[in-house]
């Protein structure tokens, strides 16, 4: 409930089904698909979502294709906060 009231807008409780976060994550990225940028920096990081790759300082970041629509689930969320 904590996190609810700092802003959260879901929350899994434990124990639980991978299948269910799955689930809560896909319906998070529907929410938002479209809203994010094509490139999205913060520090020394950039995200290109065209491309779906990760760079930092530069350098490419290895990242599987669940990390990288985590990863911009996450953006998403925290761009529209």
């Amino acid at each position: 409930m904590l996190g609810l009231g700092l802003g959260a807008d879901d929350y899994v409780t434990k124990p639980f089904s991978p299948l269910e976060l799955r689930a809560r994550v896909q319906a998070v990225l529907r929410r938002v698909s479209g809203d994010a940028p094509e490139v999205y920096r913060f520090g020394d990081v950039e995200v290109d979502f065209t491309r779906a790759e990760v760079r930092r300082t530069g350098a490419a970041v290895a990242t599987s294709a669940l990390e990288f629509k985590l990863l911009t689930a996450f953006i998403a969320t925290a761009a529209g906060s």
